[in-house]
């Protein structure tokens, strides 16, 4: 048996800041095989963390089975992706296979239509630009993708809110004391959030306080959550960089890394101007009503959260 394992090679970049949406090095699925009395063979997988992945399994050297290859959508810690059954139940199967998997779900139906909260408190203003990649502006790379980035920019540490319901999937909380420089442009070294929308969207939020971050991976957030404060970027202001992005599948099946690619929306949000697309540097007060937060929420889940 083979095992590859895929990992993001595409990251989301901004002209002020970076965030790498690449995995960390350690294995996040584990694929195993088990033959059963019958002679079939389970295939199943343990996930190591949160979200959705999609999981694909690529059949050679079939013997008394037969099968082609598997895609499948895994959100559960641990479950089976395939079973392969004998054609003569009294011998044996032979088999190989190659596992590729990367994070998403390709075949998510996303909603366009969704209107999001801003991130920041309801009342509070800022004036929103439009971010640039970084890699076409400071690389001279070719634009490959739509690029639709936000930030903010505040003159004190304030707090930032959850955009939508969803899970927490990745949290970069570094410790550092790190002074930045007056005429920093460019840095990597940022705190951020990604969380998983219902409808397989994410959200990017990057640019928190150290330590301030208030959630961890694996927690369910809503809208209007609390997730930490904005770090200051220089001695002139504190930045905040937002995106919404989704997977989308382009396959070369010679090439699996063509899969690890996404288109970035141009959302609605809502705000005392009413429910609106953001405008490079159009100033916007954050509107949160109770409906807005309920939108995507069970009875119990607004009980729960009106006691907070």
């Amino acid at each position: 048996m083979y095992n590859r394992k895929i990992v993001p090679s595409i990251s989301l970049f901004w002209i002020l800041i970076f965030f790498s949406v690449a995995q960390a090095q350690e294995r996040v699925i584990i694929v195993n095989a088990v033959k059963n009395q019958n002679n079939s063979v389970e295939i199943s997988y343990e996930k190591f963390k949160p979200g959705t992945y999609t999981v694909y399994l690529k059949f050679k050297n079939l013997e008394n089975t037969s099968s082609s290859d598997i895609e499948k959508i895994v959100k559960d810690k641990s479950g089976t992706l395939y079973t392969l059954r004998p054609r003569d139940p009294n011998k044996g199967i032979g088999y190989s296979y190659t596992v590729f998997y990367v994070p998403g779900n390709f075949k998510a139906k996303v909603d366009s239509t969704y209107c999001y909260l801003l991130p920041f408190k309801n009342g509070k203003n800022y004036v929103v630009y439009e971010s640039k990649n970084v890699n076409e502006v400071y690389f001279n790379k070719k634009k490959d993708i739509v690029f639709k980035s936000y930030a903010i920019r505040a003159k004190n540490p304030d707090s930032i809110y959850a955009m939508r319901k969803g899970i927490v999937i990745e949290v970069a909380n570094k410790q550092s004391n790190k002074t930045y420089q007056d005429d920093l442009v460019f840095t990597t070294d940022r705190n951020s959030i990604r969380v998983e929308h219902e409808d397989g969207t994410y959200a990017n939020y990057n640019g928190f306080k150290s330590s301030s971050i208030s959630v961890k991976e694996g927690d369910a957030v809503y809208p209007s959550s609390f997730l930490g404060v904005i770090d200051e970027f220089n001695k002139e202001y504190y930045l905040l960089n937002f995106d919404i992005y989704y997977p989308v599948k382009e396959i070369n099946n010679n090439d699996h890394k063509s899969m690890l690619s996404h288109n970035y929306l141009t959302p609605y949000f809502h705000t005392t101007e009413g429910d609106v697309q953001l405008v490079n540097g159009e100033e916007y007060t954050a509107l949160v009503k109770e409906e807005f937060i309920s939108t995507e929420m069970s009875k119990k889940e607004i009980k729960a959260f009106l006691k907070r």
